[in-house]
């Protein structure tokens, strides 16, 4: 199983890198490239690729599903969940920062602190 929340060209990259029968689950849209993917990759490996919104999959459980969940998420961060930040700016330094997360995109997260 893959998560992908850059789709664009990232997505045949991801298909070509994963063994026979994977299942790339996209739930991002990072790039502005349109996905566009070999139809062998599908239909000869098996592989699947399918869409993931958690607005729509939070619907579908009960209240006491969704407090599990999220009580489980909470206990991963910090261990198992977490995300690297690359640099913050003040809001007086946007272009900058925006420059920066286009050109350090794979360094972490550029943050605007206010």
């Amino acid at each position: 199983m893959i998560f992908d929340c850059v789709g664009g060209k990232m997505v045949q990259q991801l298909i070509d890198a994963t063994p026979n029968e994977s299942k790339l689950f996209i739930y991002g849209r990072l790039s502005s490239d349109s996905c566009e993917i070999q139809p062998g990759n599908l239909i000869f490996t098996g592989s699947q690729i399918q869409g993931f919104w958690l607005t729509s999959r939070l619907k579908t459980q009960s209240l006491w599903q969704t407090i599990f969940n999220v009580r489980k998420a909470h206990s991963l961060i910090g261990k198992e969940l977490g995300t690297t930040i690359y640099k913050t700016f003040q809001p007086e330094q946007i272009t900058e920062a925006i420059e920066t997360y286009q050109n350090n995109m794979s360094k972490g997260k550029v943050l605007i602190r206010f």
